[in-house]
Formats: C-alpha cells, sequence, structure tokens
C-alpha cells in the first residue's frame, strides 16, 4: 500500500477530534484511504495540496493538506465530501487514465 506513513490532523480544540470529523462527518479512516489511494492530486494553494478519491466504501472525498519536508508526513487540515459537479469532472478525469 502506497502514501504517507505519518498523518497528524487539524483538531477541533474543544473536542480534540478531527476538524474533517466534527465539521463534515469524516472519519480519519476514510481520509487515510483516499490519501493512500488517490484518483487525483494537485496544488490548491501556496503549500497546500488537495487529494480527490472514493474511500473504500464507494464516498467520494476532497482532502486538504500540507506535505512537510519529511516525505512520509502529512498534516490534514479538512476533509469534506465532493460536491456533485466535483464528482462528475473527477470521474471524467479519471475515465481518461
Amino acid at each position: 500500500m502506497g502514501g504517507p506513513r505519518d498523518i497528524g490532523f487539524n483538531r477541533d480544540s474543544e473536542s480534540g477530534l478531527a476538524h474533517c470529523y466534527t465539521k463534515h462527518s469524516v472519519h480519519e479512516r476514510e481520509v487515510i484511504e483516499v490519501l493512500r489511494r488517490p484518483g487525483q492530486r494537485f496544488q490548491r494553494g501556496e503549500g497546500t495540496l488537495a487529494a480527490e478519491g472514493q474511500t473504500n466504501a464507494g464516498r467520494y472525498l476532497r482532502v486538504i493538506y500540507r506535505q512537510y519536508d519529511r516525505p512520509d508526513y502529512i498534516f490534514v487540515i479538512t476533509a469534506y465530501d465532493m460536491s456533485a459537479s466535483a464528482k462528475l469532472a473527477y470521474r471524467r478525469r479519471n475515465r481518461r487514465k
């Protein structure tokens, strides 16, 4: 299995739970599934990357993260369900591969 081995998550200060879970109902396990097998990766902003992909259960997610100098470490800022239009574009891009 490819992908990063060490993944940190942005945590909610009150609950200690991952932001992606408290705000978007995305479990850490689902984020890891997408990061290990992304359909697409792209630069999102200065120092910020995005990975899009499907979880093992078929959920389409976009994961926003930062990659640091240490190559096996990723810090997940957030993750959320792709919109219908983003999902359609993702499927089109991946069909061409």
